[in-house]
């Protein structure tokens, strides 16, 4: 049996000829130059696939793990209960643990949750700022980007978003 196989495996290199050239790793979207980011980019842009138009705005004085939060925010890719259970890792509810209404997704937890509206709307009436009515995260993030003039409270309620 295994002397028919060796043969077998010998017909299928029958007609291939190994040339002198030293071996070298070919891209198949750009062959002449190799691998590219560019490349990439150009092939998802070809196939229809369009880049986010979210662009997170950083700021100094916010301490870097809260800038990363909210960028992680802003790409809604944080683990929240429904992203984990896209993964196969359940806690047997998708539900909001502090509503229990609705699935505890990016979106929910930052803009819809009652207690999250209710957290913002103190946090905001002690800061002296207009209350934030936000439709989604981007715009939630999008009006806190746009304060720059702000004092020592509002810069802690930028802080705590």
């Amino acid at each position: 049996m295994e002397i028919q196989d060796f043969r077998s495996l010998l017909n299928l290199f029958e007609g291939v000829h190994m040339g002198s050239n030293r071996d070298r790793l070919l891209w198949g979207l750009n062959e002449h130059v190799g691998f590219t980011v560019k490349s990439v980019k150009d092939k998802l842009e070809e196939i229809g696939y369009s880049r986010s138009d979210f662009a997170f705005m950083w700021n100094e004085w916010v301490p870097k793990k809260v800038s990363i939060l909210a960028w992680h925010v802003g790409l809604e890719r944080l683990p929240t209960l429904v992203e984990l259970a896209k993964g196969n890792v359940n806690f047997g509810s998708d539900l909001c643990p502090f509503c229990g209404d609705h699935a505890e997704t990016v979106e929910h937890l930052f803009v819809s949750c009652s207690l999250g509206q209710d957290v913002s709307q103190i946090l905001s009436m002690w800061c002296g700022l207009p209350s934030v009515y936000a439709f989604s995260v981007r715009d939630f993030l999008i009006y806190t980007g746009r304060r720059v003039s702000v004092g020592r409270k509002q810069r802690f309620f930028m802080q705590f978003v």
